[in-house]
């Protein structure tokens, strides 16, 4: 299935696993594809470095486009991840942005 069609489809998820999956498919692949043009003899490790320099790439386009994504009715922030930080799908809803400050 295609990605633009995907996007209909699958507004949310809820593990970071079922997320990587989306990266992989969006963007991880299309780094799998560019290794053998840039590099003559690639071998696993480099391909797999690949996939995760893509999967990365659309991460951080996730983070860069959340308010867009979100006024679209688009989750990419795993639940799991919203449920460790104690953030609500409500809050998610309402557009709640929450300042808890914590020692890391």
């Amino acid at each position: 299935m295609s990605k633009q069609r995907l996007d209909y489809i699958q507004t949310t998820y809820d593990t970071m696993e079922a997320l990587e999956d989306y990266c992989y498919r969006v963007a991880g692949s299309v780094g799998e594809m560019l290794i053998p043009i840039l590099h003559p003899t690639p071998d696993r490790a480099l391909i797999e470095s690949g996939i995760a320099l893509g999967k990365a790439m659309q991460i951080v386009n996730i983070i860069r486009d959340i308010g867009a994504d979100q006024k679209l009715g688009r989750r990419y922030i795993p639940l799991e991840i919203m449920i460790k930080h104690h953030y609500t799908e409500l809050q998610w809803e309402q557009q709640v942005i929450n300042h808890l400050s914590r020692n890391y």
